[in-house]
């Protein structure tokens, strides 16, 4: 073993120079500097000098047996690998299936790399490799020519299932520049949307590329039956992809495809791309995918990636105001082109979270917006119900929101995210299972992405049923789902759990981090072990609510939790005066049936429109939630 002390002078591994007093790595005079946590997991693996370090020791010493789960270990070997530029077959980092990592590559102290050149990107062209199979449900697309590029494909096997799963892993950048990521991304995303419009095809997008696993392993944790991968690669103009498809049963590699073409092509890159796809699995290739049309110019399509790239960064503003004048300058460049309105309206809805502008403002902007887009691009208008319904429901006019909602989720191309806000529509109206299964829908289609499976958490935590929301806390998590509404809802889960010291930890770190006084959450948390102590902690919820330091919902809940009704539901009286001031799913967790049956809260759900909304729908309280016959 190499004792890190040697190291810390620096090192070299395979091609590259390391800085442990930087925490640098340098290649070819560039240097690249990773996260902290990715630059430890290097240093460990580095100590062992080629044996391997196993995954509860790499937690042990890098998160400090925090509890997590694979995920986040996931994640910083991939982030490690793009580092070192490292792709399939792996030359520095090797996973040792259900048994560890090792750094593959020698370690040198103290010594100095050899330049090495650069490879370039030959011409245009598609090849095709399609494995013997004994039997299943490959079958090939016919050869075409399209844009300058040529696919030649072998094929066999009879029909497949109906509905077949595919999950696809993010791509790797495999392009000299960083620059490229969010080309790599978009394309990613855009091939995704374009699979979903394609019949019999089910798609499952992973945000994480899961380096770690066999490919029976990522199909298994997928639900799939297929699991495809892929690159992409820029030099110049000139751009190289190529994808692997892999049966989920055996892990056989049953097609590997490589595209090459201009930059200035990608668009039609991706339908065509999305067409192979469909034809190697379904043996069709007639379908045309049900997507927008063409933007007029590359420098068009480009820019909107650019701004999908912002726009999957956020929270902070700065990236969401990225986005938008990302959006804005694609649309000045191509006036008709409507996707790019509907993201810019996207942007707008969510700009109220991020920054001080208030919802009838955004709600303005953003339907502004829409309306032009779907003047020049009706495509759009299903995928824009969507938004509408968002302020719909702000509006608590709730009929109407459920109406553009259904058409949303209905439609033949759906974005996860109609799904997560017709969820939280639903519980707001006290359909708590309806709203776990349109949650459920979600992590379906996304089932690495932080949002939803904490959406899916907190939908859990609603019905009560706190070891499933608590798994699936634990894996938002490690997914890096955060936000004070996230947290608090956590926090409930855990109170409810019996985790009290957990439940603190986790109430307080949600207003740690928006650097919040909390000085209310010791009295509270002190009352719920002795009620005597009630007083106290109400008087510090009164004076934390009037201070501006503690949101209404919270002390809401607190109120509830020590038995305080009558405030509590002056608390929720605000609805009819302010709009939905709060989430009005906490009105129907377990927690607040005694606020359910205080006298007055039928008249409350008049006022606020709910009375009308549960009789036009038939809608009965059954046991934990409101179910509806309409």
């Amino acid at each position: 073993m190499t004792d890190i002390s040697d190291l810390s002078a620096g090192f070299r591994t395979g091609d590259w120079l390391v800085y442990p007093a930087r925490r640098v790595l340098v290649h070819d005079d560039e240097e690249t500097t990773p996260e902290p946590l990715v630059f430890d997991l290097l240093m460990k693996l580095a100590s062992r000098n080629g044996d391997i370090v196993s995954k509860d020791e790499l937690i042990e010493k890098i998160w400090n047996n925090r509890p997590m789960a694979d995920e986040s270990l996931n994640r910083c070997v991939y982030q490690l690998r793009k580092a070192l530029g490292d792709t399939r077959p792996y030359r520095y980092i090797e996973t040792l299936p259900r048994r560890g990592y090792r750094l593959k590559t020698p370690v040198e102290p103290l010594q100095t790399r050899d330049a090495s050149g650069e490879a370039s990107v030959t011409p245009v062209s598609i090849e095709t490799t399609v494995a013997p199979r004994r039997q299943g449900w490959l079958l090939p697309a016919l050869g075409a020519a399209v844009l300058g590029f040529v696919v030649w494909i072998s094929w066999q096997t009879p029909p497949p299932p109906p509905d077949m799963m595919i999950g696809v892993l993010p791509f790797e950048n495999l392009s000299a520049a960083e620059g490229n990521d969010y080309l790599v991304g978009g394309f990613k995303e855009e091939l995704v949307s374009t699979l979903h419009s394609l019949p019999g095809l089910s798609i499952v997008n992973s945000r994480l590329p899961y380096d770690d696993l066999e490919t029976t392993e990522i199909a298994e944790k997928l639900g799939v039956s297929i699991v495809l991968q892929g690159s992409v690669q820029r030099a110049g103009e000139s751009l190289k992809i190529s994808f692997v498809m892999s049966d989920g049963a055996d892990g056989a590699v049953v097609v590997s495809e490589v595209i090459e073409g201009k930059v200035e092509s990608l668009f039609e890159l991706q339908s065509q791309l999305a067409l192979s796809v469909r034809g190697h699995v379904l043996g069709e290739t007639g379908q045309e995918p049900i997507t927008r049309r063409k933007p007029t110019s590359f420098r068009a399509y480009d820019t909107y990636m650019r701004g999908l790239y912002a726009f999957d960064r956020r929270p902070t503003a700065t990236s969401l105001d990225d986005a938008i004048a990302l959006f804005k300058e694609t649309i000045d460049l191509d006036p008709a082109f409507g996707p790019a309105y509907l993201k810019l309206a996207t942007s707008y809805t969510l700009l109220p979270t991020y920054r001080s502008i208030s919802m009838s403002e955004a709600s303005e902007l953003a339907l502004s917006a829409l309306d032009r887009g779907t003047d020049v691009d009706p495509t759009i208008a299903d995928a824009a119900s969507a938004v509408r319904g968002f302020f719909h429901h702000m509006d608590m006019d709730w009929l109407s929101a459920e109406a553009d909602y259904r058409r949303a989720v209905d439609a033949d191309i759906v974005d996860p995210t109609s799904l997560l806000w017709y969820s939280r529509m639903l519980a707001s109206v006290g359909r708590l299972d309806d709203s776990l299964e349109m949650a459920s829908r979600a992590r379906e289609m996304d089932p690495t992405s932080a949002m939803v499976t904490g959406r899916v958490a907190m939908a859990y935590t609603w019905i009560g049923d706190y070891d499933n929301a608590n798994n699936f806390f634990e894996r938002a998590n490690a997914l890096g789902a955060g936000g004070q509404t996230y947290l608090l809802a956590y926090a409930l889960c855990l109170y409810q759990r019996g985790e009290i010291d957990k439940s603190w930890s986790v109430t307080a770190g949600a207003f740690e981090a928006a650097d919040i006084d909390a000085a209310w959450i010791s009295p509270l948390f002190a009352a719920f072990e002795n009620p005597e102590l009630a007083g106290e902690a109400l008087q510090t919820l009164d004076e934390s609510v009037e201070s501006g330091t503690l949101p209404i919902q919270v002390a809401l809940v607190g109120r509830v939790l020590l038995g305080d009704i009558e405030t509590a539901f002056r608390i929720a009286s605000r609805l009819a005066d302010e709009g939905e001031i709060f989430e009005m799913d906490l009105l129907f967790i377990p927690q607040s049936k005694p606020l359910r049956e205080y006298e007055g809260f039928d008249e409350l759900m008049s006022e606020v429109g709910l009375a009308t909304y549960w009789q036009q729908k038939q809608c009965t309280w059954q046991g934990q939630s409101f179910a509806c016959k309409s």
